[in-house]
């Protein structure tokens, strides 16, 4: 590792330097906010490349920063970080098309007047994607909201990790593990103190948190094992070892009085963390109920499928919905639902597969992604 850095240790922030990292969080939130019109299927990571580096350094005025936690820089090769299927961050640009149903993500770390910005997305190209890649995005982007939910003055780190961790795993994935693949402290140097991995770790042992520490809260997560590598490619891809996709969200908070500031929130970005879980069991129960319903009205005609899937689909939602107070968290709930019930619908088909009834799902499939009921990303 490079720059001296004490890994042990982190400093605390004056609220001078805080405004240094907003001021470089900014520009990064609005390089990922810009480059989003561009991640269409057909369009070349190398393209989605050239773009970021016009963006931070002839439009915003900022330097690529492209070190990683090892002290490796491929800023040569690179000016963000690509996340793309299977490879979970630090990828090498390519003239190979994205395409549709891929999962996508840039990560963003710049220098603005010296201070660090460091924040990543994750995109499904084209929108379309299977169930299993299109929960394991949202619950990636999910577990960085718990994380920012639990991170105040007081809080320890080694708690925030495993409550992270539980929550992933409580969908079947798995905290990655690989190497340069944690959270960090930041400021004048990208990684300048801890090193916070998501999951339960010793070396997350003793850390509370104080006010003024700034942190980044990312949690790595894949749909395989978990194992990781680094490629010998120029950019020291980190992959999962078993091709299993992966995804990640970042952002850079700072601890205040009581809670956390996010310094790089896009633009009516929502990090409200939201566990649609409800108590799993009941939530198992009424997807289970749902799949008994659908079943049921296989070999009427087309008009009474469609609204025997609306209406059962109607009727789990209130179970999640039961549990929120307003309107944003009761509409999360809807769409938390509608994900589960299709993700469980194709289970389903797989399981049936070449029978009529897998036909019959195929068809209350098509209907649950249809207009009505959409399912749209985070």
């Amino acid at each position: 590792m490079s720059n001296n850095v004490d890994y042990n240790a982190i400093s605390i922030k004056s609220p001078e330097q805080i405004a240094m990292l907003r001021t470089a969080g900014r520009i990064s939130a609005r390089v990922l906010e810009e480059l989003t019109p561009h991640i269409q299927p057909g369009v070349t990571s190398q393209r989605i490349n050239d773009l970021a580096y016009d963006l931070i350094v002839n439009k915003y005025g900022a330097e690529i920063d492209r070190e990683d936690l090892s002290g490796y820089d491929s800023s040569e090769f690179a000016s963000i970080s690509i996340a793309h299927n299977n490879i979970a961050f630090s990828g090498e640009p390519s003239e190979m098309p994205l395409r549709t149903g891929d999962l996508f993500g840039v990560d963003v770390s710049l220098k603005k007047d010296g201070w660090c910005g460091d924040t990543q997305r994750m995109w499904i190209v084209g929108e379309e994607t299977s169930a299993k890649a299109r929960l394991l995005y949202n619950v990636g982007y999910q577990a960085m909201c718990l994380g920012i939910s639990l991170v105040r003055p007081g809080a320890k780190i080694q708690e925030i990790a495993e409550q992270v961790q539980a929550y992933v795993e409580s969908f079947g994935f798995s905290m990655l593990r690989v190497p340069s693949g944690t959270g960090h402290s930041t400021g004048e140097v990208h990684a300048d103190g801890w090193l916070i991995p998501y999951y339960r770790e010793p070396s997350n042992e003793g850390r509370v948190l104080r006010k003024g520490m700034v942190i980044t809260v990312e949690p790595f997560i894949c749909a395989g094992s978990g194992e990781g590598i680094r490629l010998t490619n120029p950019t020291r891809a980190a992959a999962t070892a078993d091709n299993s996709l992966a995804a990640y969200w970042e952002h850079v908070v700072a601890v205040t009085d009581d809670a956390c500031e996010v310094l790089d929130l896009r633009g009516g970005e929502d990090v409200t963390f939201y566990d649609h879980r409800v108590s799993r069991p009941m939530a198992d129960a009424r997807v289970e109920a749902f799949l008994a319903d659908i079943l049921a009205l296989e070999g009427e005609n087309p008009d009474a499928i469609r609204e025997g899937v609306h209406v059962a689909l109607a009727d789990c939602a209130d179970i999640f919905k039961a549990q929120e107070v307003n309107r944003r968290m009761k509409d999360k709930a809807v769409h938390a639902c509608h994900v589960l019930c299709r993700a469980r619908v194709v289970e389903e088909i797989q399981r049936r597969k070449g029978t009529v009834t897998a036909e019959h799902l195929k068809y209350v499939l098509g209907v649950l992604d249809g207009p009505r009921f959409p399912v749209k990303g985070t």
